[in-house]
């Protein structure tokens, strides 16, 4: 019994490891891990009843055993062992595949392997604890970013706890540990967040290994793109219409150019969730890059949150798609955005946001003394309305011509602006960041591009480019605004797509976004099917794994405690045979009086189930009341001979039973609840 509580260890690494796969609601991943506990705790019970096995080699039996369930359920490929390295280098949440899941089905199943073998030994119960709150420690701190452990594993945890330390003065020892354990996972999202605007991410430890394609801040390169010296084309299909993609936003200025201090994280198909600070639209888009030119992001129209490439690196701060340097652009892909809705009630009663203490720059004062003037007194979002309004309409402003336009955005190029009233966007974008940053605001610049209609589909290239800025409000999260003479804004509505009978939308299932999406023959039916299927097998395979564990592992543990009573000096034995045949007549529905002696059991199961066990059992009884009261010891062969009779007393039992009930009495548990 106390092995198959210490089996239920390993499945609090499975409880702490959800979160950074989107929770334990997804079947593709809580089917895989939990199997994969099951799995390890029946093969360890089993290889626990071969004799003559050690316990070193019977880990190391169950670690193969282990290995082989993950190569063909999980099928992580060649880059199985590269699966806990990539847990700690992947943005959140995880694709429940590949080898991240594969990484953490072999944490459930070592944390398995460490609490049944620990249990097995019965010397030190505690020791059955250690590696199951190991990994799910690890699991806490790898899932601190998405979420806080849930408190009701605690408790399960000192339920197990007690299960296991149920004797004597071990009681305490699992009441006091229960209460700290309790006391610390209640606690952990006050304390994590002591100080600090977030909990400590665990994967901040480690050196993330996405470096980006291209090392150029966009807005240094705006002119060379509008003016075509550096080409590029993409063609975009989509579910509906957006007013203008985003590319790249820039959060930190040094007074000569704007860059991204973003740290990118490996990506998955799925992406991480902006948080629900507006209400927002999704819009579906399959882009194919004709001409990549200096591309080293990818665009959307808005927050990307799941993509049809994997291997790209990913901001989970802004959602933003990078291209590492060690992969070429991907020449088609299929990215799901969610594009906010600004209520203008909303933007005008909220509060803007102050700039973190890293992103501070000292604005110069003629610059900060203009921005002070140019909004008259006004704060918040009728400031920075009226700084936009300023430059787009009222201040006399216009733009450069394109073959004739200045490159550069630091304060020379601002000043420029000021004094000229002529610009390019990325003149605009940059002095009305700049001057609501010296009105103390959370600024940033975003370049991106404005499609234009071509037949069914649209086009993007070098002269669609654009720049604006956004500020950060307290509860809506990045505000845009459009200072630039003639800039369209974003639409506030999701307007009617331009083509009069659109393609399907792509599904994104994991079948359909599986492959990279260069070749569409490669993503014909056949292939989803294929994927669906392999799915459809792997979750299969993994439901049989626990249900399997789930009907064996009650007849196991009854065939390894019988195991155990012929174990120890021949009275022990003789007292072990009695034992076991009782628990058969229990699970058999024999009802057991407290108050009824050795013979009294006997005579009635006997006259309850066949007449022809009533010798043997009568024989095992008469030899327990000599092993329990007699001063004069069993010998080796009154022990042999006890469990003959036990034997005998089984299978007659076994044959005086109906097929349906047999089942039912070897599957019963009622024995296993009894005091061995």
């Amino acid at each position: 019994m106390r092995a198959v509580l210490a089996a239920l260890l390993g499945l609090a690494p499975v409880v702490a490891f959800a979160p950074a796969f989107g929770g334990l609601g997804d079947p593709r991943y809580l089917m895989p891990t939990a199997g994969a506990v099951a799995v390890t705790a029946l093969a360890t019970l089993l290889f626990s009843l071969a004799k003559g096995l050690v316990p070193a080699a019977r880990a190391l039996a169950v670690l193969a055993a282990l290995g082989l369930y993950i190569a063909v359920v999980l099928a992580p490929g060649a880059e199985a062992l590269s699966g806990p390295r990539r847990l700690v280098t992947s943005a959140l949440p995880l694709d429940p595949a590949g080898p991240e899941l594969a990484g953490v089905a072999a944490f459930c199943g070592i944390a398995t392997i460490c609490a049944v073998e620990a249990a097995l030994l019965r010397r030190a119960p505690l020791l059955a604890m250690v590696g199951p709150l190991a990994f799910t420690a690890a699991g806490c701190a790898l899932s601190a970013s998405v979420a806080s452990p849930p408190v009701w594993l605690a408790f399960a945890l000192v339920a197990v706890a007690v299960g296991l330390l149920h004797r004597g003065k071990h009681l305490f020892v699992a009441a006091a540990m229960g209460l700290a354990v309790v006391a610390t996972v209640a606690l952990t999202p006050w304390v994590a967040a002591a100080g600090r605007a977030a909990p400590v991410d665990g994967r901040s430890l480690f050196q993330q290994p996405v470096r980006p394609l291209v090392g150029i801040s966009p807005l240094a390169q705006f002119a060379a793109i509008r003016s075509g010296r550096l080409a590029l084309s993409l063609r975009i299909e989509a579910d509906a219409a957006s007013g203008r993609m985003r590319y790249l936003s820039m959060d930190r200025f040094d007074g000569e150019y704007w860059t991204s201090e973003a740290l990118y994280r490996r990506a998955g198909h799925r992406l991480p969730e902006p948080p629900p600070a507006t209400e927002a639209w999704t819009v579906t888009e399959t882009i194919t890059v004709d001409r990549p030119g200096p591309l080293g992001w990818l665009p959307a129209s808005g927050r990307p949150v799941e993509v049809s490439v994997t291997g790209l690196g990913v901001d989970e701060g802004t959602g933003e798609l990078v291209v590492p340097q060690d992969r070429p652009v991907p020449a088609r892909y299929t990215v799901r955005s969610r594009v906010p809705i600004w209520d203008p009630e909303l933007v005008e009663l909220a509060t803007p946001a102050s700039p973190p203490r890293q992103r501070a720059f000292p604005v110069p004062a003629d610059l900060a003394a203009k921005a002070t003037q140019l909004v008259r007194g006004e704060f918040g979002h009728p400031a920075l309305a009226a700084l936009a309004t300023h430059f787009a309409q009222e201040g006399g402003y216009g733009l450069d011509d394109p073959a004739q336009s200045r490159s550069g955005h630091g304060l020379l190029h601002i000043r420029q602006l000021l004094e000229s009233r002529r610009g390019t966007a990325e003149q605009y974008a940059s002095a009305f960041a700049v001057l609501a940053r010296a009105l103390g605001y959370d600024t940033r610049v975003v370049v991106g591009f404005v499609p234009r209609e071509e037949g069914s589909a649209y086009r993007v290239v070098g002269r669609d480019i654009d720049a604006w800025p956004e500020v950060r409000f307290a509860g809506l999260g990045w505000v845009p605004y459009y200072p630039t003479p003639g800039q369209r804004s974003g639409a506030a509505q999701p307007p009617k797509a331009p083509v009069a009978q659109p393609e399907p939308t792509p599904s994104f299932s994991r079948s359909a976004i599986a492959p990279p999406l260069q070749d569409a023959s490669a993503n014909g039916p056949r292939a989803e099917a294929e994927n669906q299927i392999a799915d459809a097998a792997r979750l299969s395979a993994a439901v049989l794994a626990v249900v399997v564990v789930v009907v064996g592992a009650v007849p196991l543990a009854k065939v390894n405690r019988r195991r155990r009573r012929r174990r120890g000096d021949p009275n022990a034995q003789v007292l072990g045979a009695w034992l076991d045949t009782v628990d058969r007549f229990a699970e058999a529905g024999l009802a057991l009086p407290a108050s009824a002696t050795p013979a009294e059991i006997a005579q009635s199961a006997a006259n309850r189930f066949a007449k022809d066990l009533a010798h043997d059992a009568l024989r095992l009884a008469a030899l327990h009341d000599a092993a329990a009261y007699s001063p004069t010891r069993h010998g080796p062969t009154n022990a042999a001979t006890a469990w003959r009779h036990a034997g005998h007393v089984r299978r007659r039992l076994r044959d005086s039973l109906r097929f349906g009930r047999r089942w039912r009495a070897a599957l019963s548990p009622r024995p296993l609840w009894r005091r061995r």
